[in-house]
């Protein structure tokens, strides 16, 4: 489950890459957007950047981010786009 976490965390953001070559999840789109989403809440919210943090080290699962009212806080996010 440990690797999993970690592999899963590094090939999200080389996938979203389209010149890297290799099959797509089928919800990847769905997967990229939850993580942009979460990434913006994280920055806005101290407690959400604090569990986000513990997740990419390794310290708690990644299953701890599809708690429903994170996903819920998550899904709540309007992206903004950097220009």
């Amino acid at each position: 489950m440990l690797i999993e976490t970690a592999w899963s965390l590094a090939a999200l953001r080389d996938l979203a890459d389209p010149r890297t070559k290799g099959q797509r999840p089928e919800d990847f789109e769905q997967t990229l957007a939850f993580s942009e989403r979460l990434f913006q809440l994280a920055a806005a919210d101290s407690s959400v950047h604090e569990l986000l943090f513990e997740v990419l080290q390794l310290l708690k699962p990644r299953s701890v981010l599809n708690e429903p009212e994170l996903v819920e806080r998550v899904k709540a996010v309007r992206l903004t786009v950097d220009t």
